[in-house]
This record gives C-alpha cells, sequence and structure tokens, in this order.
C-alpha cells in the first residue's frame, strides 16, 4: 500500500515537473488600425509565468496579430508610433484580454476610443468606461456653460445665484462618479473589473474595506485583490497616533539617512513628483512653514516620485529653490526583467497612491496628520498646535 502511495506521488511530481504551465492558456489578439497601414506596433502583458513580455508586430494594410501564453484574464497595453496630445499618448490605450480569440479596431491618434471584442472582462469594463465617459460630457458641458454664462454676466445682468449654483452641481461630478464605481462593484463582484477600479478609487479605510470584503473570493486571491488588502493593512497600520515606519534613505547629495535619526524634530514627508503641477504650486506654502519652524526643530523630508527622470528631480529641485530640506527618490528598484521590485519603495511602505500627500510625524516619532491633496490651512492649524505661534 505504502509502495501504491509513493508511485501515484512520484507520477504527480513529473506531470507538474513535465506541465509546470498547467493553467496556462493561449490568446491571440487580432486587430485593424484605421489610418496607418504600415509600421510597427507593441503589445505589453505578462505571460504564464508572470515575466513581463513586450511584443511587436508589423501592419500589413493595417491589421496586425499576435498570440502568446496568459494566465487566465490579463491586463495589457497596446502602443503605436509616439504622438502626444495635451500631454496624452494619443496612440496608447490599455484593456483585458483572455484565453481564446480577441478582436480590437483603432483609429490613429484615437486609441483610447478602441473597439474590443472577445473578452468578458473587456465588456465589462467598457459598460462602466461609457457609464463614466457620459458623466464626463455632462460635466463638460456645464463647465463650458459656466464660462458663457461668466462671459456674458454683465451684458445680460444674469443672476449671480445662477452661477453659484451651476458650480454647485459640477462640484457633484466626483461624487457621482464614485457612485458609477460602487454601484459596479457591488453589482460585479467576481470581475477583475471591480478590482481594478478599487485599487484606485479615494475612498477612507473603512469604506475601502467594506469593498473589498465584497469581492468574490476568486478576485481577492488575485494579485490586485491581494494587493488592495495589503494597502488595507498598511493604511490600519499608518492611522493618526501610530508609530510611523522607519525608512532609509540616501538623499539628493548622496548621504545615508533614517527617519528613526529625525527623533526629537518634528517631520514633514511630502510626496511629490516633478511633473505633478498641484505639488508644484504647493511650494512656496513649504518654503513658509519651512522658514517659521526649521529653527525650532522642523525638517522636511521631500519624496519624489521621478525614480526613472532623475534629471527632471533635480531640475525641479533648483528651479523650485527647495535644497534647503532634504529630498529623496521613492526607491524603485528596476530590474532586468522589465519588472519593478517595489520592496523598498517609501511610496508603498506609507501607502501613498496620490500625490501630493503630505504626512507630518511628531517629535515621538508618531504619525499626527496625513491628508492626499493640498490642505494648507490644516496643515498650518496642525504645526501651529504644535510650536504654539
Amino acid at each position: 500500500m505504502r509502495i501504491y502511495i509513493l508511485l501515484i506521488q512520484f507520477i504527480a511530481f513529473i506531470l507538474l515537473l513535465t506541465n509546470n504551465n498547467l493553467f496556462a492558456q493561449d490568446f491571440a489578439l487580432l486587430g485593424k488600425v484605421y489610418g496607418r497601414d504600415t509600421g510597427l506596433i507593441i503589445l505589453r502583458y505578462n505571460n504564464e509565468k508572470d515575466v513581463s513580455i513586450s511584443d511587436t508586430a508589423i501592419l500589413n494594410n493595417g491589421h496586425f496579430y499576435f498570440s502568446g501564453r496568459i494566465n487566465g484574464v490579463t491586463f495589457v497595453s497596446l502602443r503605436g508610433y509616439k504622438h502626444y496630445i495635451n500631454g496624452n499618448d494619443v496612440n496608447y490605450t490599455n484593456f483585458f484580454i483572455d484565453s481564446g480569440n480577441q478582436f480590437i479596431y483603432l483609429k490613429e491618434r484615437d486609441y483610447e476610443n478602441a473597439l474590443i471584442d472577445g473578452c468578458k472582462t473587456q465588456q465589462e469594463f467598457n459598460s462602466i468606461l461609457h457609464s463614466m465617459n457620459l458623466l464626463k460630457l455632462k460635466y463638460s458641458l456645464k463647465r463650458d456653460s459656466l464660462n458663457s454664462i461668466k462671459t456674458y454676466i454683465k451684458e445680460y445682468n444674469i443672476a449671480e445665484e445662477k452661477i453659484q449654483n451651476l458650480r454647485k452641481e459640477i462640484q457633484h461630478e466626483d461624487s457621482l462618479r464614485l457612485d458609477i464605481q460602487k454601484t459596479f462593484i457591488r453589482n460585479y463582484s467576481a470581475s477583475l473589473v471591480s478590482a481594478y477600479f478599487l485599487g484606485f478609487i479615494k475612498l477612507d479605510i473603512d469604506t475601502l474595506e467594506h469593498y473589498y470584503n465584497l469581492l468574490d473570493k476568486s478576485i481577492q486571491s488575485h494579485p490586485w485583490g491581494m494587493a488592495i488588502n495589503q494597502s488595507i493593512l498598511k493604511r490600519k497600520q499608518l492611522v493618526i497616533g501610530k508609530k510611523a515606519p522607519n525608512i532609509e534613505f540616501i538623499d539628493l547629495h548622496g548621504k545615508k539617512r533614517a527617519l528613526e535619526n529625525f527623533k526629537g524634530k518634528v517631520v514633514l514627508l511630502d510626496f511629490w513628483a516633478s511633473w505633478c503641477i498641484p505639488c508644484r504650486k504647493g511650494t512656496p506654502f513649504l518654503k513658509e512653514i519651512y522658514n517659521k519652524y526649521h529653527i525650532k526643530g522642523f525638517e522636511i523630508i521631500a519624496i519624489a516620485d521621478d525614480d526613472k527622470t532623475t534629471v527632471a528631480w533635480k531640475n525641479a529641485i533648483i528651479k523650485d529653490k527647495t535644497e534647503a530640506w532634504y529630498h529623496v527618490l521613492r526607491g524603485l528598484k528596476f530590474l532586468s526583467n522589465g519588472n519593478v521590485d517595489k520592496s523598498v519603495c517609501i511610496n508603498d511602505i506609507y501607502g501613498v497612491s496620490v500625490l501630493p500627500t503630505k504626512i507630518l510625524i511628531d517629535k515621538n516619532g508618531k504619525i499626527i496628520y496625513k491628508h492626499e491633496g493640498d490642505n494648507d490651512e490644516l496643515l498650518s492649524k496642525q504645526l501651529v498646535e504644535l510650536f504654539g505661534f
């Protein structure tokens, strides 16, 4: 009996060795680009071994073809020749693929509005994007109306009340967009699209945990679901009153430093990027509070999202004249296979996904303030309470 069991285990082991891609599935992507007949197009995705693949196809009268192996539903990107309009590459798009045949139809310089067929998850993705695009169109028209009214307010004696009412309506756009995403998650808990949006939308920790718990177990166990869960766990450790996690970093001048060495000082962690306009607009305020409180033991550690653009990072520091405080990159490591090692990424350690984000740490190393976006008034109030002026 024991020999029989050992034989079964041996056979299972051999099968595992000879078929280590047991769950891998073949996909095919057939497409056409309208407005360009020749040239190259690039598909990027993670294959069945979770290795980043960059595959290139040659257009033949606008037609192209890709195939490969993936582990179920996979989020991919497709890029043609780079062409930027208002800062966006209009020959670039993201979408979901699955095993089997899929079809995509693109228009040159309008990849964002591609027509995609053959993947159930992408159809779900399209449904929520359609709702959000209708909302965006509706409110862009309201903003245009507001601008027109402001132009002719004096000439036609339009009441200021009408302008205020229109402004209030426009402010509801973000909450309505969030409602669309929440409704989708409730109705499609087993869709990977739910995890996609839940990984981006801005929610307080309790609401985020509530919607995570609504997800199907299969989605919770997906890498995106596990990342959301890790984010929840990290954010629970980073609530007001908790000790700030220690970070070690190499500053702008090449000196090794650690947050724990700043004990006894009040430290502001400023998460920013050279390309982040709201971040850069907040620089005068940072200078103001630094000059006011530095002599009393106040320090700023600016953590930049510029690991791939170090020249732009250094130029922004010089242009904004912020050399007085500490500067560091967030700490991404770029691997030879094209993937990213985030194990020492300061943004991940502190659960930061929105720029700008500011975290204030008191003299005892405890978090006393955290805010995503700009709120100079609230941060000023915190500093006055700490320093007494």
